[in-house]
């Protein structure tokens, strides 16, 4: 009778360690998902981890752009704090948000920074608030974005034939105010008009039409370098 071989030690728990790794993955995926979700409703500084999270891992790069190397953490940890501050002063909690984004960190603006209807001027408070902005970020390195969006009862004019016009118009005025008062270089920034495809809310009610008449201003974690079309026109 042949004689049996022993069977080599630990050789029927592979798929224990393989099936145990996979568990621990997927409880870091929702641990580090739940973090994101939540750090929108205040917690501005763990929210600064957006800027870097486009980088690789879990979350893939989504903005098209050659990948370069990550804003420093430093970087980011300043400017979380110093945009923490402005939202601490002068009861400005309502008037600044920020939104984790795949592609690093959106900073939107309250109800009296929105828009009139079919206009591109800036209120007082949104002017106020672009300043304040322009100077928190001053030390980030990489590319920010500047959008401007429009609801969806956009008429066209001489001015603005669509709604991606006034929507970009929007968004030079708040870039124009950025560099000028808030000292941002002109090198790092780049426009976008979105007209009413990303409305902040439903357009149901003329409440929800006047938050989408807005600005925001993103923080990309790709170097300005790798973009193609920034405000400034080259360093």
């Amino acid at each position: 009778m042949a004689k049996k071989h022993a069977e080599e030690p630990g050789g029927g728990e592979g798929w224990l360690v393989s099936y145990c790794d996979m568990i621990s993955l997927l409880v870091t995926f929702f641990l580090m998902m739940m973090t994101f979700s939540t750090s929108s409703n205040g917690d501005i500084k763990s929210a600064g981890v957006g800027i870097l999270k486009g980088r690789g891992g879990v979350f893939p790069n989504l903005t098209g752009y050659p990948a370069g190397s990550a804003p420093p953490l430093p970087v980011v940890s300043t400017i979380a704090n110093a945009l923490d501050a402005e939202r601490s002063q002068g009861g400005l909690k309502d008037a600044l948000a920020l939104s984790p984004e795949l592609d690093g960190l959106a900073i939107q603006f309250g109800e009296d920074c929105s828009f009139a209807p079919g206009s591109a001027e800036l209120t007082p408070a949104l002017n106020a608030m672009l300043v304040k902005v322009g100077k928190a970020v001053q030390t980030y390195t990489h590319l920010i974005v500047v959008e401007g969006h429009t609801d969806d009862r956009f008429k066209p004019t001489r001015d603005y034939p669509d709604p991606e016009a006034l929507s970009a118009a929007r968004a030079v005025a708040a870039a124009r105010v950025l560099v000028e008062s808030g000292r941002v270089p002109a090198h790092l920034l780049q426009i976008a008009g979105r007209g009413g495809e990303r409305p902040r809310r439903k357009n149901d009610t003329a409440v929800d039409r006047i938050w989408n008449r807005r600005v925001e201003v993103r923080l990309i974690s790709i170097a300005a370098r790798d973009s193609s079309a920034n405000f400034g026109g080259g360093r």
